[in-house]
């Protein structure tokens, strides 16, 4: 399972997808080892939230 499919998988146990940005965001540091920039968009992207 790539990041956007476990992002999207946590994300819909919340029914709010603002509330699943501290799950998304492990998620993608787990993938990269840390939180730059274009990722910090694309998980803001997957989302539908707001960077």
């Amino acid at each position: 399972m790539n990041m956007r499919e476990q992002i999207e998988a946590a994300a819909a146990r919340y029914p709010d997808q603002r509330s699943a940005i501290m799950p998304a965001l492990l998620i993608a540091q787990k993938e990269h080892g840390h939180l730059p920039g274009p990722v910090l968009e694309e998980v803001s992207d997957i989302l539908g939230v707001e960077r």
